[in-house]
């Protein structure tokens, strides 16, 4: 099978005109849109599949006090101490209780 190409220069060149109009829609908007849809069960999931184990503690205890991290970083730095403190204190818990767990499990 032969394929044959056709050149042909005094063909005028094809355009393509793309014209967008914004008709009182801003990138606000889109990006609002955008975020939104990015939102949900998934997005939570996703994000947390992200997370090192460190950060999944660091986030259960903020949400066993009912916190956020835009909470404790909205804090004065005397209370975002005492919350730090309390979140050490739960991780240092949870990870002793599954010390001793898996020392049962040996012993």
């Amino acid at each position: 099978m032969k394929i044959q190409t056709v050149n042909d220069s005094s063909a005028p060149a094809a355009s393509v005109s793309v014209s967008v109009s914004n008709k009182g829609v801003s990138f606000g908007s889109y990006l609002a849109a955008a975020t939104a849809a990015e939102s949900g069960p998934a997005a939570e999931l996703a994000a947390y599949a992200k997370m090192t184990p460190a950060q999944r503690m660091r986030a259960a205890a903020l949400d066993s006090m009912g916190l956020k991290e835009s909470d404790v970083a909205n804090m004065p730095p005397a209370a975002r101490q005492n919350i730090e403190e309390k979140i050490a204190a739960k991780i240092k818990e949870k990870l002793d209780a599954e010390i001793q767990k898996k020392a049962l499990k040996i012993g």
